[in-house]
């Protein structure tokens, strides 16, 4: 649809607009509810995005959409426990869902807990060897616990798998700088 195209190339502002009109045709459609509440989060109206997630979860309780929103929404707000509660509820139904463990270790390393974020970052890269993207996770992980040979050899890993991948670069970088 044209919301999801609008969110998708980043004008959220243009996407909320959309999402708005059609609740105003029909106020009763949980995925209109759904994607206002993830644009609204990431323009960080948390006001705004949590009234149409708890509207799009009052419509349909099991949307996976909306309890990641969210999950991501109330970490945001602060009370990361909670959304670490909503993901792993997820997960019994979706154990190697790696949307969903990567929503989680970035949850844990918010809260500080680290073991159990590099833990369920080691879990990705087991169900997906090749995802750059979590060994440079994991680097930042290994990172926040001083781990720096680990957190290295992880960003030389993510480079390996992606040398177009830039994150792994700068991160190398900062801990090269002492950051």
């Amino acid at each position: 649809n044209l919301g999801r195209s609008l969110l998708l190339k980043g004008d959220m502002s243009s996407a909320v607009g959309y999402y708005r009109h059609g609740l105003s045709i029909d106020p009763s459609d949980p995925a209109a509810f759904e994607e206002l509440g993830a644009a609204l989060v990431k323009l960080k109206d948390l006001v705004g995005a949590r009234s149409a997630l708890e509207s799009a979860l009052a419509l349909t309780p099991n949307n996976r959409g909306a309890i990641l929103s969210m999950a991501n929404l109330e970490t945001l707000e602060g009370n990361a426990a909670r959304g670490e509660l909503r993901i792993r509820q997820l997960l019994n139904d979706a154990p190697n869902d790696q949307e969903l463990l990567n929503l989680l270790a970035d949850t844990l390393s918010i809260q500080g807990k680290q073991d159990g974020a590099i833990e369920t970052y080691q879990r990705i890269i087991q169900i997906n060897p090749r995802s750059a993207e979590a060994f440079n996770d994991l680097g930042l992980a290994l990172s926040r616990k001083d781990d720096t040979s680990a957190a290295m050899s992880m960003y030389q890993k993510a480079m390996d798998l992606d040398p177009n991948f830039v994150d792994p670069i700068i991160n190398m970088g900062n801990v090269y700088l002492g950051l």
